[in-house]
């Protein structure tokens, strides 16, 4: 491949790039595969996700195997997943935490969904999926093969601390009767907010930067918080970890009957409009870190006591 940065190809949401990634043709697709996964997931698209995650993940494998790119020649020959998995196993991948179940009902599930489309239904299921399997197989190969760490030096910092909660998201609702797509909640935002200028006008974008210049965004803003405060029962303002502005997020909180436990029922964004509505444990998880900086000016200003 030309390595001349016209004909590099181009990541989104990636800080740093594998080692000599240029010299194994496959694995800039497989990147460029899995950013457009997490396009989907901010579309709440999560079976085209999937499929798009099992495609990245069958082109790592062949950068890490040296699969040549095919010729004429090779019309109608084809690496199976399985036997990817296999061979890559063969040469050195462990691959330890993904038995033979977990990767047959993850391939069983792409080849149906490919093959003979999707519905909405499958969203849930296929959102676990892409955090159970399809992601951390992706992760592990990457991490395994290439040395590439795609969660710590990989994603740039927004992306990644919002990958991460997701994944936190998972771990602690995985029992709980929640929607699996809910934990893409932090990150599907943000992406939607980051490409949202993508499809605005020139005109559209000039507006609304007027609107902020000319002081009726903050009048607006203030105008939402009011709202909020006078709805929420436990109203508590903090700064909003995914647009990143200042005393933006208000939050209703919850608290225990004994002790300064205190949790989350829901939150809203009044800068980003990031909505996270009372769903279990969700908004509490997402917010812990804000709630527990705040802890000593909650504790004073509700007048709680031990």
């Amino acid at each position: 491949m030309n390595p001349d940065a016209e004909h590099t190809p181009d990541l989104l949401f990636l800080r740093t790039r594998p080692k000599d990634w240029l010299a194994r043709p496959p694995l800039p697709a497989a990147l460029q595969t899995f950013e457009t996964s997490l396009i989907a997931v901010a579309m709440g698209r999560y079976h085209t996700a999937l499929v798009l995650t099992v495609s990245a993940i069958e082109a790592t494998l062949k950068a890490y195997l040296n699969i040549p790119l095919p010729t004429p020649e090779d019309f109608g020959k084809n690496w199976k997943f399985d036997d990817l998995i296999k061979e890559a196993r063969g040469r050195g991948l462990r691959l330890t935490d993904f038995k033979k179940s977990k990767l047959d009902f993850l391939r069983n599930k792409r080849n149906r969904m490919a093959h003979f489309g999707h519905a909405p239904t499958d969203n849930p299921a296929c959102a676990g999926l892409l955090l159970d399997v399809a992601y951390p197989l992706f992760s592990a190969i990457l991490l395994e093969g290439f040395a590439y760490d795609l969660a710590k030096v990989g994603l740039l910092p927004d992306p990644a601390m919002h990958w991460a909660k997701a994944f936190e998201l998972r771990a602690k609702t995985k029992d709980l009767p929640i929607d699996s797509s809910d934990c893409f909640i932090g990150l599907g935002h943000f992406l939607r907010r980051n490409l949202s200028p993508t499809f605005l006008t020139d005109r559209e974008q000039a507006m609304s930067a007027q609107a902020w210049e000319n002081g009726h965004g903050f009048d607006f803003l203030q105008d939402r918080l009011r709202t909020l405060e006078s709805k929420f029962s436990n109203y508590w303002l903090t700064d909003c970890p995914n647009c990143g502005e200042a005393r933006c997020l208000a939050l209703d909180l919850l608290f225990q009957d004994k002790g300064f436990e205190i949790g989350v029922r829901c939150a809203v964004c009044v800068h980003c409009d990031w909505v996270i509505p009372e769903n279990g444990p969700v908004a509490s998880i997402l917010f812990a870190a804000q709630v527990a900086e705040g802890l000593p000016k909650i504790i004073e200003g509700f007048g709680l006591e031990e």
